[in-house]
């Protein structure tokens, strides 16, 4: 029995060893840089030593979101976009795994094919095509236009000119996401949930490829903008410090309602 535990111990120290070197690491890095300070150039000076470290970006960002700045308006705007993704997937995967588990009878098959067969391509590649198909005189628009949604969702107040899908707005974002991520919520409601809203809160690139405004914005942007194009590395690597603690959070409570239905599951 012990020999079988080390055994396993000794095949998991790989994986142990990855994750330490390519996430703990780098999270470590990212503490630094929150918690450091700047030169006068605006480079960032990591502080590795977590005695010596400094607060007050982290408090200044803090201070921000409390008073309803910039980045309360972004994270709210975060929120908002996922919750409404995470819902839009919810509506639109399960019927369609329920018709498949339960009605698709010989043509099941050919529906799970349907439905894996766009997961070949690249993501950025799928969201790069769909550029060409909403932009003004593409594709996807004519036919939108021509079935009635694009009237629907101007009559709504979703869109705000025909043709307009790729003109910074919110609901083509929010769409973006949902066709990004709505695969992922096949393995149950929770679990589905944990994991398309996750990597959501951290996507900018959706948001980049499909919008391209400071109007639909989302916490990922921000700090795309502070770490890689912008000369706020520190105020961008506290947001990833909160942004984590936030993700921290929920995934916390997704593991304690997982193990805790597993208990009451082996009581029962």
């Amino acid at each position: 029995m012990g020999g079988s535990r080390w055994t396993w111990r000794l095949l998991a120290l790989p994986g142990v060893a990855w994750l330490s070197v390519f996430f703990l690491v780098a999270l470590y890095a990212v503490l630094a840089v929150a918690f450091g300070n700047q030169d006068t150039l605006s480079q960032p000076v990591p502080f590795w030593n977590p005695l010596d470290w400094n607060v007050g970006y982290v408090l200044e960002m803090l201070k921000n979101i409390w008073h309803g700045g910039q980045f309360l308006t972004v994270s709210l705007r975060t929120i908002e976009f996922v919750t409404i993704a995470v819902v839009l997937s919810l509506l639109v995967g399960y019927p369609v795994a329920y018709f498949t588990a339960r009605h698709a009878g010989r043509w099941k098959g050919l529906v799970l094919v349907g439905l894996i067969l766009p997961l070949w391509i690249n993501y950025l590649m799928r969201m790069l095509a769909w550029i060409n198909l909403l932009a003004p005189d593409g594709l996807g628009t004519r036919a939108l236009h021509t079935f009635g949604i694009e009237k629907l969702f101007l009559t709504l107040g979703l869109l705000g000119a025909p043709g307009g899908w790729l003109n910074g707005e919110p609901t083509t974002v929010i769409l973006a996401l949902v066709y990004g991520y709505l695969r992922f919520s096949v393995p149950g409601i929770l679990a589905g949930i944990v994991l398309i809203a996750l990597p959501m809160f951290g996507d900018y690139y959706t948001a980049d490829l499909v919008s391209s405004s400071t109007q639909t914005n989302m916490i990922g942007n921000q700090i795309d903008e502070f770490m890689r194009q912008g000369s706020q590395k520190v105020t961008g690597a506290a947001l990833t410090l909160l942004l984590s603690v936030f993700l921290l959070v929920l995934m916390f409570y997704y593991l304690r309602t997982t193990r805790r239905a597993g208990t009451s599951a082996q009581t029962a």
